[in-house]
């Protein structure tokens, strides 16, 4: 997400440049100074053909930029060499003593596709002690996330690293996943076929806050009736959404440090007696600065990532979501 790999000329990973736009600020900075170190800094997302050049100076040089247009100087390149690494020894007695690694790795495995959703009793606080320890699935190493049933409501618990998620500044709320961060649940209500067209029943749940209030938006990509069209549009293409509704008022959320749950009722996402059946389904977490979405992450679908052009933002993907068994 907008870093510059630098690789040998036999594959070999030398360094990356620039940060990635999810995790640092993005440059141009507030204050711009010639011959500042750019240290800390994303070159943004999308920022087509950096170019690299060497000049009679000796020194390496770099263009690039995506809302402007800059000049670096790379320093250290003329350091790079090979180092030899030596040799690794494992001995029958080093394997065996990994066993448990390995059984531990294969219970995270086991969460990577199918997901059971329990019965469970839970709060909406933040406060996620009532959830199973071994039960959370993994979205990215420092974010996991586990489901519950609790009645007539499906209920999501998110463990992470972003302590703002909730920051939205969303003016109209079917543009509430471009305009800052949330909770995505999807779900394919009509059960755990793959195909990659979306089809009725297939919907998107995400869930902000907007001045402090719950803003909770259900996607439809595909209805047998009316319903609030909502098209997305970018210079490259568009999708149309058959309803796109405001649901805040039904869905509860809570946070507790970079901890969050919400709840929303079964009838609301239109799913009925789901004990004992498996639905396709996924759930992420949408990264911004408060302002735009700065990022997509997701437990199942590590193809949609994308962030910087809205069609492609909106569009449901269902053949790339995993299974959750009731």
């Amino acid at each position: 997400m907008g870093e510059i790999y630098v690789y040998s000329v036999d594959g070999i990973l030398i360094t990356t440049l620039g940060a990635d736009t999810r995790s640092a600020p993005f440059w141009p900075y507030p204050e711009q100074k010639l011959g500042m170190a750019i240290k800390g800094l994303s070159f943004d997302a999308e920022q087509f053909w950096p170019f690299m050049f060497g000049l009679d100076d000796g020194n390496v040089y770099l263009s690039l930029g995506k809302w402007h247009s800059s000049i670096v100087r790379l320093d250290g390149l003329d350091k790079v060499q090979r180092i030899d690494l030596g040799a690794v020894n494992a001995t029958a007695e080093m394997i065996a003593a990994a066993a448990p690694a390995r059984v531990e790795e294969a219970s995270k495995n086991a969460l990577r596709d199918e997901i059971s959703v329990p019965p469970i009793q839970a709060k909406i606080d933040g406060d996620l002690s009532e959830w199973p320890a071994k039960g959370w699935a993994t979205i990215n190493p420092k974010c996991s996330f586990q489901l519950g049933l609790e009645g007539n409501k499906l209920v999501v618990a998110y463990r992470t690293d972003q302590s703002q998620m909730l920051l939205n500044s969303a003016t109209e709320f079917p543009f509430a996943f471009t305009q800052g961060g949330g909770l995505d649940l999807m779900l394919r209500i009509s059960g755990s076929g793959d195909d990659k067209r979306p089809e009725v029943g297939d919907i998107r749940l995400f869930v902000t806050k907007r001045n402090g209030e719950v803003l909770a938006v259900l996607y439809r990509q595909k209805t047998t009736g009316s319903g609030n069209r909502q098209t997305f549009a970018s210079p490259v293409g568009e999708v149309i959404f058959d309803d796109v509704q405001d649901v805040s008022k039904y869905v509860e959320v809570a946070s507790n440090g970079s901890n969050y749950e919400f709840s929303v009722p079964l009838s609301v996402l239109g799913l009925k007696d789901p004990v004992g059946k498996t639905f396709r389904g996924d759930v992420g977490l949408v990264l911004s600065d408060g302002v735009r979405s700065r990022a997509r992450i997701y437990w199942h679908n590590k193809w949609d990532s994308m962030a910087a052009d809205v069609p492609s933002e909106a569009r449901l993907n269902p053949s790339q979501w995993g299974l959750f068994k009731f």
